[in-house]
């Protein structure tokens, strides 16, 4: 909620600020682009959730390289990957 919170606060600020109207439709149209690309999230598809699986089988620690090269297999950034197996760890430590 902190996000939309933020997008709020901003919107409100532009909307009372003396630009003109031309400048604050730009304005707002920037801040809600924004507000989107951070607000969504993609999910991992099947195929991907099936290889990482496999491979966190065989190896839960990844090394740089590791990551990369999975990550660019997958289609994913090495810091999703990165963050995809800290996750499995912490939930296989749970169970």
């Amino acid at each position: 909620m902190l996000l939309q919170d933020s997008f709020n606060e901003t919107s409100q600020d532009i909307l009372n600020s003396s630009l003109s109207l031309f400048k604050k439709s730009l304005l707002l149209k920037q801040v809600y682009e924004n507000y989107l690309y951070y607000r969504s999230r993609s999910p991992i598809s099947k195929e991907n959730k099936l290889l990482l699986e496999n491979i966190f089988q065989k190896k839960p620690w990844l090394n740089t390289k590791e990551r990369e090269f999975v990550a660019k297999s997958c289609g994913m950034s090495a810091l999703q990957v990165r963050v995809w197996f800290i996750n499995k760890r912490m939930r296989t430590k749970i169970k």
